[in-house]
């Protein structure tokens, strides 16, 4: 699948409000409501360069991170980058972003609630609000008022669907025969 956007930035991107963005981008991933809250300082680790373009950002080397200061979000790769895009004065935007090299996402959308995701890739396509992640994807969700057990899903691609219609998709999960697989544990009463 081939992707193009054009990027048009009237003014230097600042590497928190990237930050920032990307850490909305990977909630938004996981298809879980993003909490209504302020999400602080963010931490850029792990990386041995970082290269900051007219409008993108790229962290690479080591095992790069970005994570939350309240712990409720983390992604890691080989490579990290974001796009940025001029929205009007003195605001940007995140018109794409991109993890690579054994993708590693964690988050915490409410109290009680856990999301691991691994992948080769990830990429965030802001004007399509779609998130895809490729290459032997797993997802983990722990939600212990809702299944007895963390749900397990897998496949080779899956396609989250940042801003469904009512009855629209959210997620879809495709893969080889026998690749893709959901497991879950009801809860009983």
């Amino acid at each position: 699948m081939n992707h193009t956007s054009t990027v048009l930035s009237a003014a230097k991107p600042k590497p928190w409000i990237a930050a920032i963005s990307l850490l909305l981008f990977a909630q938004a991933a996981f298809c879980a409501p993003a909490p209504k809250r302020k999400l602080g300082t963010v931490k850029f680790g792990g990386y041995k360069s970082v290269v900051l373009f007219k409008d993108k950002i790229e962290l690479t080397g080591g095992r790069p991170y970005i994570t939350s200061e309240d712990g409720l979000f983390r992604i890691e790769a080989d490579k990290l980058a974001i796009t940025i895009t001029a929205v009007g004065k003195g605001k940007t935007t995140v018109s794409a972003a991109s993890a690579e090299g054994n993708v590693k996402m964690a988050a915490v959308p409410e109290p009680g609630q856990k999301v691991d995701a691994s992948a080769a890739k990830a990429q965030y396509l802001g004007r399509e609000d779609k998130v895809i992640m490729n290459g032997n994807v797993r997802i983990i969700m722990t939600d212990p008022s809702r299944f007895n057990q963390p749900s397990v899903l897998t496949g080779g691609t899956a396609v989250f669907n940042l801003k469904p219609k009512s009855e629209e998709w959210r997620i879809k999960v495709e893969g080889a025969p026998g690749q893709s697989e959901l497991t879950v544990t009801p809860k009983s009463d």
